[in-house]
């Protein structure tokens, strides 16, 4: 078996991350919320809902969230202050 057979879980993983939100702004092309965190380098894209209220309040207090998000749409799934 080779490495390349692992590709696709890999692609499709959820990743587990703590870090502040640094910056929650709406997005019009998809009408959801795009969610900038200092431990993540590109944009998250969130959905209005628990997720988007944990990220909001975690904005506000600057307190550390733990997030996963999918690897492959950039999308975070969880949230936990």
């Amino acid at each position: 078996m080779g490495w390349w057979l692992l590709l696709p879980f890999i692609a499709s993983a959820d990743f587990a991350f703590t870090g502040k939100v640094v910056s929650l702004q709406k997005n019009p092309l998809k009408n959801n919320y795009l969610v900038r965190m200092e431990s993540v380098d590109n944009p998250l894209e969130v959905d209005k809902g628990p997720e988007y209220l944990c990220l909001h309040k975690a904005m506000k207090s600057q307190d550390p969230v733990l997030f996963t998000f999918d690897a492959r749409l950039f999308k975070i799934r969880t949230c936990k202050l």
